[in-house]
């Protein structure tokens, strides 16, 4: 069976299993990554890592997280950008504006968010929510005495 490896390092991914070596490198023009795998553990081995290599000819399976990340700024990090669109419309901002996503900063914390043409929306989402998740944890410990 050929397996492709999504990884495409130059000269290709050697790798060994069961004893014997396994070469993926780029097949045709297209430059797919492309190694015959004929042993069954060594396929099922490679096919169940998924984010990685996937039989030639099918779709790559996305990699499900089976952790939940419980971390909310490691979360933030981890979120697509429709699900930052969808938070920033629910605050009422523009995502695909930076100037949008500045002025909620600016009047929701009375900062200046800087940004320059480089910088993507998504990030500034990004930013916000860290800010919102630092004044929400900074409310939750007021009027607290040490």
């Amino acid at each position: 069976m050929n397996i492709v490896c999504t990884l495409k390092r130059l000269g290709g991914t050697k790798i060994e299993l069961f004893g014997k070596t396994y070469h993926f490198k780029p097949s045709g023009s297209d430059g797919v990554h492309i190694a015959e795998v004929t042993d069954p553990k060594a396929i099922k081995q490679l096919l169940n890592i998924p984010e990685a290599y996937h039989e030639e000819g099918k779709p790559p399976v996305k990699a499900v997280i089976e952790e939940e990340i419980t971390d909310p700024y490691l979360a933030i990090e981890h979120m697509q950008n429709a699900e930052l669109a969808q938070w920033a419309k629910g605050k009422g901002i523009n995502p695909k504006s930076k100037q949008s996503i500045a002025d909620y900063a600016g009047k929701t914390f009375d900062t200046d968010l800087e940004f320059n043409a480089s910088v993507k929306t998504a990030d500034l989402i990004r930013e916000v929510m860290r800010m919102e998740l630092e004044e929400n944890f900074d409310d939750a410990f007021d009027g607290e005495e040490d």
